[in-house]
């Protein structure tokens, strides 16, 4: 439909030039700016409140919080069954992580599928 051929042409121009320009709609720019604002939150508590926020998987993976030395960063990814996500905890003051996350990749589902 539209949005696979909305897709194929996105993909065209990055093979062809290098990159794509994307506008968002006020609703996506809403939530994109939300993550960011609770992303710097998160990345601004102390260590072992982030270190927190990580959980090991299986084959040697891991979900949630990591700190590499020179990044530092959260990794989203699907858990084993039964598992739990490691969010941040609700508690934290002005902790809006999980659901502004959350938010962004619901909107990015809803133009990134086929």
């Amino acid at each position: 439909g539209t949005r696979c051929a909305a897709s194929a042409i996105l993909v065209g121009a990055i093979k062809k030039h290098g990159l794509a320009f994307i506008e968002a709609d006020s609703a996506q720019h809403a939530a994109w700016e939300r993550a960011v604002a609770a992303s710097l939150s998160f990345f601004a508590m102390p260590e072992e409140e982030k270190a927190k926020s990580r959980r090991n998987v299986s084959n040697g993976k891991f979900v949630g919080y990591a700190n590499q030395t020179k990044r530092e960063f959260f990794q989203v990814r699907t858990v084993d069954k039964g598992g739990a996500f490691p969010w941040p905890a609700k508690s934290l003051e002005g902790n809006e992580f999980r659901e502004a996350i959350t938010d962004v990749y619901r909107h990015l589902g809803t133009v990134a599928r086929c």
